[in-house]
């Protein structure tokens, strides 16, 4: 190679192909491909907020942009601008053919001539697919993996649909001020080491409260794959207890909102009225059985279910009241027959005119249920109340067919 050979090749530039596009008319073209266009009815909106896209990708991999791209990009611009602006019928005909026709021609004479060189590229080369002597190989070569032919951009477009479909797990958590609630005494009646059967003195306890929504991950079932269920999560915990006291905690999972602070108070509300909510329930299913109807049809349950839960109603209510409000008078809550026939059962004495207190009768209805009233003894409790009631009935109905017909009269009636 001669001096003149040696300074030709130095002049030349040093080309380098990397595994991307060539230039902007293959970004172009790969865009409208992707997105199943026409090269002669082009989006040029869409096409060009995606190549802007492709061009911002570029600079965030620290890559050199070419001029040519930035000229293609002005060119889109260009085109978009023209035609998002309003024309007349009469500036058309001045303008001639669509802003996009020259685009589109070096699109399709581009696309010709790369599909050209792919055409090209898979014919076979000598000594590459073509050998004057083939060697037959006695050995197995083994087996390779399969490439996959993408380019980096077609790899940068896969990962950003992937970060997409992946949703955010958010959570939602509420930070509200301390509340104060008062606690109630507890003395033990036995031996239960059951946490809720141990002693506790009154106080006023100072309460701090946590709210968040959590997401709990469905247990694995062989054959069945459960959905992971997303529940609001109240902590409510006493700051400082008293020495020797145990701490108030409640943990609630409830599926109410917990957006607000008036919610979140709501929420340990419903809670501080579990225990009045659970004897409810116990007279239901306990006193009136309602569990052990024989009736088949919802049609005929339904009625009897909300006659069960009227009844389980009154007992709760006549137990509550007698325990709030003792000094009220008891007609406030019975009715003349009622309370008079109980009176003369428990005391054998004769009812007085004036109805006696709330608390004295809420007293002797529980006595027909076997309370016993000693000394020691608490304050009437659910069972107690519904069977004195249910005794109470009674003997509401033998004071009045006494009080209409006389015992004699009545007596010759049933003979």
């Amino acid at each position: 190679m001669d001096r003149n050979d040696s300074e030709r090749n130095e002049s030349l530039p040093y080309t380098v192909r990397l595994e991307m596009f060539e230039g902007p008319l293959d970004l172009l073209l790969h865009l409208i491909k992707k997105n199943q266009i026409s090269i002669t009815d082009i989006p040029i909106a869409l096409i060009t907020e995606q190549y802007l896209e492709y061009l911002k990708l570029i600079k965030v991999l620290n890559l050199d942009v070419a001029g040519e791209y930035l000229l293609m990009a002005s060119t889109l611009l260009h085109i978009k601008s023209k035609t998002l602006l309003p024309t007349s019928s009469e500036e058309e005909e001045e303008e001639g053919e669509d802003p996009r026709a020259e685009l589109a021609r070096r699109l399709l004479e581009y696309q010709k001539y790369k599909e050209a060189g792919i055409e090209l590229e898979r014919r076979p080369l000598l000594d590459r697919d073509v050998f004057i002597r083939s060697v037959a190989l006695e050995t197995e070569e083994p087996e390779q993996e399969e490439n996959l032919n993408v380019n980096l951009f077609e790899l940068l477009e896969a990962f950003r649909k992937v970060l997409e479909r992946a949703k955010p797990e958010i959570f939602h958590e509420v930070m509200l001020e301390q509340i104060t609630v008062e606690v109630s005494q507890r003395v033990p009646k036995s031996k239960d080491k059951r946490k809720r059967k141990q002693p506790r003195s009154a106080r006023t306890a100072v309460l701090a409260i946590r709210a968040v929504r959590v997401k709990l991950q469905a247990p694995n079932r062989a054959g069945t794959k459960l959905a992971d269920v997303e529940v609001n999560v109240v902590l409510v915990r006493e700051i400082e207890p008293p020495e020797g006291e145990e701490a108030i905690e409640w943990l609630l999972l409830t599926s109410l909102p917990i957006g607000t602070m008036e919610d979140v108070h709501r929420i340990i509300q419903y809670y501080c009225c579990r225990w009045n909510i659970e004897i409810y329930y116990r007279i239901l299913k306990s006193g009136c059985k309602v569990e052990e109807s024989q009736l088949e049809k919802a049609s005929r349950f339904r009625p009897y279910l909300a006659l069960c839960m009227i009844v389980a109603w009154r007992v709760m209510y006549v137990m509550m009241l007698g325990r709030e409000c003792p000094d009220l008078p008891c007609d406030v809550a019975f009715d003349d027959e009622e309370w008079r026939a109980v009176y003369a059962v428990v005391k054998n004495e004769t009812p007085p005119k004036e109805p006696p207190s709330l608390g004295e009768m809420v007293v002797m209805v529980a006595m027909l249920g076997g309370y016993m009233n000693r000394k020691g003894d608490g304050e009437p409790g659910p069972k107690a109340m519904w069977v004195g009631m249910q005794r109470m009935t009674d003997l509401a109905l033998a004071w009045r067919a006494f009080a209409r017909h006389g015992p004699i009269e009545l007596a010759k009636k049933i003979t």
